[in-house]
């Protein structure tokens, strides 16, 4: 190969991995591509110097980036209100950042691939490095190629042992053979067989389990007692959202109150149906900050009281969200209403979202504070809570804490929670596949922790996860719904995942620590070794 057609290769490598990454997520959702995402990286190592595996690495991090999350373009304007070519550059600042992640796990990889070890070694210490970095590299919204199989229940049932990771090791030790195999090929030497048999044991214990798993969770969700809920999604879009117009936010109020009146009469007019245990607004949906009354009435004071009305008049439990103020600042919350209208629970978001709830780096330097129109300033949560909901105990989640594993397992545990309800707000994100792909990070937390999610949003995508893994219930974006849902709630108790928290990810780091270690030592050796001959 010539200088030249050797300098490209990282970025054909790098290229090629980006734009194969990007395609099973659900903007395009080739989900068969996934095994083939890293190949091209794969095959490029062994005429890498480590100077091009860092390129090739930080070139498929930054081109995988761009293309999964171009939503933070609408977003940045929608919710934070930036300009579009101030959006664009967060975009593409934000891309080139996290290749660092990818140029990391590239360094990692040339490292491992590298080491004079059997090809299965190989096979099972590639996916390592590959889940370690995942999750250990900063995230704004962690994500990993396991995810992309969200629509197939039987490739995520492993995940109540492993976490959602366990699904990107095995779509990587078959990724990681297919490449030793073709670079055997390649360099004219005999295909080794026990690369392919690792690969083919870990693939086929992972859908094996699925397959053997899956009919039983289905088989008790049959059986299960269940809750019956009323999912509310308004389609409030964001230039209504941000209106400070009395008026606005008074029809926004309206709105909500009357779809689920008329749909609660409907319901009581079939008369066929068990009872609504609780009503779900989405994030938000409360257009006014929920403060206790205090001196003369205002807008917001009328509006919680005229709530606080509709709510008798339904004699249902209604949970919504909404800002509160239990101090100085302001907090994201989930409130929970009994049926007289009287406040019984609260949930203060613990997990805000940087550059929309709040400005990273505001609280180091408070100068920064309102420099960016739209972007909050509120404070985290300091509190899980239980919802009582149809004699089942909820675990609230606002938005994307639903996509942080560890978090939404602390949640779980800390109340013993059946089920847990999601509220968000996802009009910030336009036309965009980024509502798929939030539903998608959201689906492996029913798995892992057999617990089914409800999740009702501002525009949609609102449904139900089962804990088999199972989607119902979807509504569409940007449409006006109401969907009663009957949630199963299969007795299924703690799970691995919940016993263990996230012991799989963390040996995958610990593996790949001391294959790098390994890899440093082999180097030294070497390096030893060559001084004394040349000496």
């Amino acid at each position: 190969m010539s200088s030249a057609a050797r300098r490209l290769v990282p970025i054909v490598a790098g290229v090629l991995t980006g734009v194969l990454s990007i395609l099973p997520y659900p903007d395009i959702g080739w989900l068969p591509v996934a095994p083939l995402a890293y190949l091209p990286l794969l095959l490029a190592m062994p005429i890498l110097s480590w100077r091009g595996a860092l390129f090739a690495g930080w070139i498929a991090g930054a081109v995988s980036l761009a293309g999964i999350f171009h939503w933070i373009v609408p977003t940045a304007v929608n919710l934070a209100q930036f300009p579009a070519w101030g959006a664009a550059g967060v975009l593409v600042a934000y891309s080139l950042a996290y290749g660092l992640n990818c140029a990391a796990l590239a360094l990692a990889l040339r490292a491992i691939l590298g080491l004079a070890i059997p090809a299965w070694g190989r096979v099972l210490l590639a996916p390592a490095a590959v889940v370690a970095v995942d999750f250990l590299g900063p995230h704004l919204f962690p994500f990993t190629i396991g995810n992309t199989y969200w629509r197939v229940p039987l490739l995520i049932q492993g995940a109540e042992i492993t976490g959602i990771e366990g699904a990107t090791f095995a779509t990587l030790a078959v990724t990681t053979a297919m490449a030793l195999a073709i670079r055997d090929r390649w360099a004219g030497r005999r295909v080794g067989i026990a690369g392919p048999v690792v690969a083919l044991v870990v693939a086929t214990a992972w859908i094996g389990y699925g397959a053997v798993r899956l009919p039983v969770v289905r088989e008790a969700e049959a059986s299960a007692p269940t809750v019956r809920l009323l999912v509310v999604q308004p389609d409030v879009r964001p230039e209504e959202r941000r209106s400070r117009d009395a008026a606005v936010k008074d029809g926004l109020l309206a709105r909500q109150i009357a779809m689920t009146g008329e749909a609660l009469q409907a319901d009581a007019a079939a008369g066929a149906h068990p009872p609504v245990d609780a009503v779900i607004w989405p994030e938000g949906s409360f257009p006014w900050e929920w403060v206790a009354p205090k001196g003369p009435a205002t807008g917001g004071s009328r509006a919680i009281a005229r709530l606080r009305d509709a709510v008798r008049g339904w004699g249902v439990p209604l949970v919504f969200g909404s800002i509160t103020r239990p101090e100085q600042r302001g907090r994201n919350s989930m409130i929970l209403l009994g049926p007289d209208g009287v406040e019984r629970d609260r949930y203060d978001k613990r997990r805000l979202l940087a550059f929309g709830e709040y400005l990273p780096l505001s609280e180091t330097f408070p100068t920064l504070k309102g420099r960016i129109p739209g972007v909050g300033n509120l404070e985290e949560g300091k509190e899980f809570a239980a919802f009582r909901v149809g004699g089942h105990v909820a675990a609230p989640s606002i938005c994307y804490e639903a996509v942080q594993a560890g978090l939404t397992r602390e949640a779980v545990v800390a109340v013993d929670a059946d089920l847990i309800l999601n509220v968000t707000n996802d009009g910030w994100f336009g036309t965009s596949g980024a509502p798929a792909q939030h539903l998608m990070d959201q689906v492996p937390r029913a798995v892992e922790l057999r617990r089914p999610l409800v999740r009702t949003t501002m525009t949609g995508i609102s449904g139900v996860i089962r804990a088999s893994g199972d989607l119902t219930d979807e509504t569409g974006v940007y449409e006006r719904a109401t969907e009663f849902v009957t949630v199963p709630l299969p007795p299924e108790g703690a799970t691995p995942f919940v016993v263990a928290g996230r012991t799989f990810p963390w040996t995958c780091v610990g593996a790949t620590v001391a294959a790098l270690l390994a890899a440093a030592w082999a180097y030294r050796k070497g390096k030893k070794s060559r001084s004394t001959i040349t000496g």
